[in-house]
């Protein structure tokens, strides 16, 4: 079972994917590879993640009503039951059935309307381009005698009244 569903690339549009905690300390803090196998979709109730082949995962945070509604699924096979929850498998295609049980965490989605009301409360905000920077070239000083000397301060001690 070497290959897995990319849960970004199916379900990224929809729900927040993000890496599982091991991700960092298998690939360092500021690595970027794209591993399918350590890629969660965080929930409400629990997290997705992919098993292998066409089967995902889901595991709960902890007992209760939410771990009996998913142990009911004729679908679902738990493969581990604790005192903090269930993990417990099902194919893709029962994805619907599940995520309407664990709440998968939405990403927004923004109509053009909202996204142009966005731009324009952020334009105030933006960098402006340097304008003509061909056009004024830095001024240094050719010497260091053309350079400003700083003020001089009263030599002393400063401490006395």
């Amino acid at each position: 079972m070497d290959e897995c569903i990319n849960l970004k690339a199916r379900f990224g549009a929809r729900w927040k994917v993000k890496y599982e905690e091991s991700y960092a300390a298998e690939r360092g803090e500021r690595a970027y590879s794209a591993d399918p196998w350590l890629m969660i979709v965080a929930c409400q109730y629990g997290e997705i993640y992919p098993h292998g082949g066409e089967m995902l995962g889901v595991s709960t945070k902890r007992r209760g009503p939410i771990t009996k509604r998913i142990a009911e699924l004729p679908f679902i096979k738990i493969t581990q039951d604790g005192d903090d929850g269930i993990n417990a498998i099902f194919h893709v295609k029962n994805i619907e059935e599940v995520v309407a049980i664990v709440k998968p965490r939405r990403r927004r989605q923004y109509t053009p309307e909202q996204k142009q009301a966005l731009a324009e409360r952020g334009a105030a905000f933006r960098f402006l381009p340097l304008l003509n920077a061909s056009l004024r070239p830095k001024q240094r000083p050719k010497q260091p005698n053309q350079c400003p000397t700083p003020p001089k301060t009263p030599t002393g001690d400063s401490r006395s009244p």
